[in-house]
């Protein structure tokens, strides 16, 4: 068992802090992006820690004699938090590229992929595009500041050293359902107006083939599914951005409701 006490207790607990700014920073839109240098990513994690450490204090409990299994959960818990926060963000964005993934199947570019930079994986086109027009609205919006006050936020409802394991499993099992279903529906509303136009070109295509037996379809049918596709994209781009800022919105309230739960499941 070691006391904490003095200058040794603020340097332990602003590394507690960080753990969940860190666990928060990786998957964050923006903040845990690849395109940050690894460099000025642990620096923002560290400035947010320093913007955080004031309201963390408030509201911890952390007893003055720790043993290393007490220290060891006592970081797992706060890591478990800010990971959380920052999957349940991101969430939409996955929505974004769901919905742009679902339009390029139908359009033709299944398998036109490209690697994102973001995740290392392989998205298809339009996924790409809905993605980082996404990133775009997010900061043009200044959502980025509201995932910082959620931040804030969890350390006032959810102080250090509050948190139970089991109600918290519960909580947040039902707040990740719900925003998962709310991705699904964003995909869903980019998606809906480019598929609703595939779909008629469909019907179109199938009553041409049954009339004109001759006409190869294949053969005349891509180009033609590929220019409705991308005129309907770009003449459905300013609803989708509007659509996209109203899913980020309310993506940082649902945040906030997510904290708030955690709080009264936990007191």
């Amino acid at each position: 068992m070691v006391t904490i006490d003095g200058m040794l207790a603020s340097y332990l607990f602003f590394g507690i802090v960080l753990v969940r700014c860190s666990g928060l920073a990786v998957y964050a839109p923006f903040f845990g992006s690849e395109y940050f240098p690894l460099r000025a990513r642990i620096g923002l994690v560290v400035f947010f820690a320093l913007l955080m450490f004031p309201f963390a204090r408030q509201t911890a409990v952390v007893p003055t004699t720790l043993g290393a299994t007490e220290l060891g959960l006592l970081v797992l818990q706060e890591l478990t938090v800010g990971l959380s926060l920052g999957f349940l963000s991101s969430l939409v964005f996955m929505g974004a590229q769901l919905g742009g993934q679902l339009i390029g199947q139908q359009v033709g570019f299944a398998m036109a992929n490209v690697i994102d930079p973001t995740t290392d994986e392989q998205v298809s086109l339009i996924g790409f595009l809905q993605m980082n027009l996404a990133l775009l609205v997010f900061l043009v919006a200044g959502l980025h500041l509201a995932v910082v006050n959620v931040l804030k936020f969890s350390y006032e409802q959810v102080g250090i050293g509050t948190l139970v394991y089991d109600r918290f499993a519960m909580e947040i099992n039902h707040q990740a359902t719900c925003h998962m279903n709310s991705m699904f529906l964003v995909s869903l509303r980019l998606a809906m107006p480019v598929l609703l136009v595939m779909l008629l070109n469909s019907v179109v295509e199938g009553f041409i083939t049954r009339t004109m037996p001759q006409m190869n379809i294949m053969v005349l049918g891509l180009p033609l599914r590929v220019a409705l596709g991308m005129t309907a994209l770009m003449c459905m781009m300013p609803a989708m951005l509007a659509a996209l800022e109203d899913a980020l919105r309310d993506m940082a309230k649902d945040l906030e409701s997510t904290v708030y739960s955690l709080h009264h499941a936990m007191s």
